[in-house]
């Protein structure tokens, strides 16, 4: 059901009432990991940290403050690229440019305060979109992937054909490759080589003209590599397509839910190269 939308109304607030009374929790799929202590990353980005600051209980009260009431609070620290995150479009440049042309080596576009400036483009922004699972997996009949497979253009095609759909421009293509099961060791899911996307399945993509990817692994494509972040150059450097990683579609997989409804909210980090997300999938309403 869509919104119905006219210059003098706005939204059809009816319609939208009935599609959220339709929604009911199970049409809410989390597609973020659990963040905990030690989580898995690459060394060369910062852990994920927590510490709870005040604890129930500890501590005195304000003046005032109603009776039997206590509270907490807490704190957390990480890098952007740590956990379930969303690369932004100033994350990687090819010949020192950015999709929208900027030059990054030019003075003030970027700098350890301020982070990088995009001259012509927004570097992250929120997506809702439709989405697609290619549940790699799920198709051989595997639980995951080997850790040198490379995802052909010709892999992809076959994927979605087993799986019904079709690739369309405005998409946004997920692609599971079953690392989402080794989360739980951050030393499993860390270890190279890892599957994923090769350059001309990147190139496949682009050519179809979709807004946004992501996959089950902390590299998104296949790593090392013949040529290491080539697939990210690809797609964000030279197409200006976002890429998600350490996404958790196993509930998707297990659901056989193809098709979707895909947000995601960056954090609006003036400068990052990232953002942590928690992204979900919205499926259609089940049958009674």
């Amino acid at each position: 059901m869509s919104a119905i939308v006219s210059p003098s109304t706005g939204p059809n607030l009816l319609d939208i009432a009935n599609l959220m009374s339709a929604m009911t929790e199970r049409c809410v799929v989390q597609l973020g990991h659990e963040l905990f202590v030690g989580a898995p990353r690459f060394e060369s980005h910062p852990p994920f940290m927590y510490s709870l600051t005040s604890q129930h209980g500890v501590g005195g009260k304000m003046p005032g403050q109603f009776a039997g009431v206590t509270g907490a609070s807490d704190s957390f620290a990480m890098g952007v690229h740590t956990g379930t995150h969303m690369d932004s479009l100033s994350h990687v440049a090819f010949n020192e440019c950015l999709c929208d042309g900027t030059n990054v080596m030019q003075p003030g576009v970027q700098s350890p305060r301020d982070g990088i400036r995009m001259l012509h483009s927004e570097a992250i922004k929120p997506i809702v979109a439709r989405g697609l699972l290619l549940d790699f997996p799920g198709f051989a009949g595997k639980s995951r992937l080997t850790a040198e497979y490379g995802i052909s253009p010709d892999d992809v095609s076959r994927c979605a054909e087993h799986e019904g759909i079709s690739i369309r421009a405005g998409d946004v293509v997920l692609m599971r490759t079953g690392w989402d099961t080794l989360w739980p060791d951050p030393a499993a899911y860390t270890r190279m080589p890892m599957p994923g996307p090769t350059a001309d399945t990147a190139r496949l993509l682009a050519g179809l003209g979709i807004i946004a990817t992501g996959s089950d692994t902390l590299a998104y494509e296949q790593a090392p590599g013949e040529q290491p972040l080539e697939v990210h150059a690809e797609l964000i450097s030279k197409a200006g397509i976002f890429i998600l990683e350490s996404l958790d579609l196993r509930e998707l997989a297990r659901r056989r839910a193809y098709e979707f409804v895909f947000v995601v909210l960056p954090l609006r980090i003036s400068g990052a190269t990232g953002s942590p997300v928690n992204p979900i999938a919205l499926l259609a309403p089940e049958r009674p």
